[in-house]
């Protein structure tokens, strides 16, 4: 979830958090926003930091030419593969524990 978007409604993140720790969810932050985690996939970008959700994307499409909001998760797994993940994981710690608690790699 995009944490640039935290601050829009403080209600609807408080429910959020609440709806979060009430069913035991794992929520992956992104910061700013998605596109900043998409980035991390990317070779050579594991490290890169984007500021604010445009800066992000501009980032991500100067690297990744055909990436466009909206893309299906199928569209995404043609690109990002497990290697992909396991490098943004790397250097996402939020996501990492996602991924291990979901079996996806190992501690």
């Amino acid at each position: 979830m995009d944490s640039d978007r935290r601050g829009d409604s403080p209600e609807r993140t408080n429910l959020a958090d609440q709806l979060i720790s009430k069913h035991n969810f794992c929520a992956v932050w992104s910061n700013p926003a998605f596109e900043a985690l998409v980035l991390k996939h990317l070779p050579g970008c594991e490290s890169l930091n984007p500021q604010t959700a445009d800066q992000s994307y501009r980032i991500l499409r100067k690297n990744w030419p055909e990436y466009c909001k909206g893309m299906t998760a199928a569209e995404l797994g043609r690109q990002l593969d497990l290697v992909a993940v396991e490098r943004a994981a790397a250097v996402e710690q939020n996501l990492r524990e996602f991924l291990i608690m979901i079996g996806l790699i190992e501690g």
